[in-house]
């Protein structure tokens, strides 16, 4: 089973580049089970989109979580709730299997 995550990033300004890099380097060199990955430009905001192997899901998570530690000081906040990131997470299904 493969699951898909989306994740909405707002760097501050004067930051897109610089997080972006950070972000590619990150899927590049220690991103556990990613198996294919899209970024996205939306406005001022960047949107990771990922798909992982359900198997490798919550310590590939785990370790994205840790690696944000590093480069929160390079985004906005969304709210108070969502704080520096909005995440949506699904299993991917083919049609066949709905």
């Amino acid at each position: 089973m493969k699951k898909m995550s989306m994740v909405r990033f707002k760097p501050k300004p004067g930051q897109f580049e610089n997080f972006l890099n950070e972000l590619t380097k990150y899927h590049e060199n220690g991103a556990m089970g990613i198996e294919d990955k899209w970024f996205l430009r939306n406005g001022d905001e960047l949107i990771a989109v990922v798909i992982r192997d359900d198997q490798e899901f919550t310590q590939s998570v785990e370790a994205g979580v840790s690696w944000l530690d590093g480069v929160r000081h390079m985004l906005e906040e969304f709210n108070d709730e969502d704080r520096h990131t909005i995440p949506l997470t699904g299993v991917i299904i083919n049609q066949g299997d709905a």
